[in-house]
């Protein structure tokens, strides 16, 4: 087994930290829909998992989430945070930390050619050359 990336314990160790600040945030706050705060929980665990496990397509899946997720960060600078401000700051921090284990994922990837297929073999010895 090939040994594991600092950066995938880095990144594995914030969306876990992230799933955890989810479920505060979810206590604290006035959340009225359970299931997607449960599925989203649930989301960054298995992503947390499979980042451990070194699954190579997952930090494209994570961006697209990223992304996908952006308008709604946004959206969420906007709203005034008089009413709430330590959750407004949690929920910030949230998105801090999974941005920092995308970045980590990256990191981590940039001297991998992203194959999963590898030449475990040994390689031949050099043949002495004829003279």
């Amino acid at each position: 087994m090939k040994p594991l990336h600092p950066y995938l314990r880095i990144a594995s160790n914030l969306y876990r930290a992230s799933a955890l600040l989810t479920v505060l945030a979810y206590f604290l706050a006035d959340v009225t829909a359970m299931v997607p705060e449960m599925l989203m929980i649930a989301f960054m665990l298995i992503a947390a998992y499979l980042i451990r496990a070194g699954i190579k397509w997952l930090k494209w899946l994570l961006l697209a989430w990223e992304l996908y997720n952006l308008p709604a960060f946004i959206t969420l600078l906007k709203t005034p945070w008089k009413d709430n401000p330590s959750i407004f700051a949690l929920l910030i921090f949230i998105e801090v930390l999974q941005i920092a284990a995308l970045v980590f994922l990256f990191l981590s990837r940039k001297d991998d050619d992203d194959t999963d297929w590898e030449d475990e073999g040994e390689d031949e010895p050099a043949k002495p050359r004829a003279e």
